[in-house]
């Protein structure tokens, strides 16, 4: 899957000043990419929310738990790459057993998902929910779960945009 949207015409931004991308499954070569992608991620909500700060040994706990995921089974782990190769993107999911109250129900689960700045706004997060949403059709899902940081009203409003909507909350209090 490959796009090349282009914004407002004299705008400079990263949609016009390359060539597309391409969605494409991840693979264990692209570990250390992710790992940064991840903690570029994490450094962005801990701007938002103190919470989210890295503890020493993550990236390296990441790392393992990525590996996992581009391997397993029930789990699938898409890059959005430039014809360079760079990776400007990625998503990941997994599919989980239904619960007791929904027995035998498969759901979907997005744990991780994460754009390049200057490559928002460009279609790479569409394509990539779309790469996502297909695989989890193929599993036989019936429906997607994530979570959306309270503290990130950029991220909430991308979801929302792209059908999804609030149906449970997480409420926390520090001890």
């Amino acid at each position: 899957m490959e796009t090349n949207r282009r914004d407002k015409p004299g705008a400079v931004n990263a949609c016009q000043s390359e060539a597309g991308f391409t969605i494409r499954r991840a693979r264990s070569s692209d570990r250390k990419l992710l790992v940064l992608l991840w903690r570029k991620l994490i450094e962005y909500h801990a701007e938002l929310d103190p919470r989210f700060r890295l503890q020493p040994g993550a990236e390296r706990d990441y790392d393992h738990h990525i590996s996992g995921m581009i391997r397993g089974f029930d789990t699938a782990v898409f890059v959005a790459e430039l014809a360079n190769g760079e990776i400007i993107g990625y998503m990941v999911g997994e599919v989980r057993a239904g619960t007791r109250m929904w027995p035998g129900e498969r759901i979907g689960f997005i744990s991780d998902a994460f754009v390049e700045e200057r490559w928002r706004r460009c279609g790479a997060g569409n394509h990539l929910v779309e790469a996502m949403e297909n695989w989890f059709q193929r599993e036989r899902v019936r429906s997607i779960e994530l979570y959306v940081a309270d503290a990130n009203p950029i991220s909430q409003a991308f979801w929302r945009k792209m059908g999804f909507g609030d149906y449970m909350r997480l409420w926390r209090r520090d001890l």
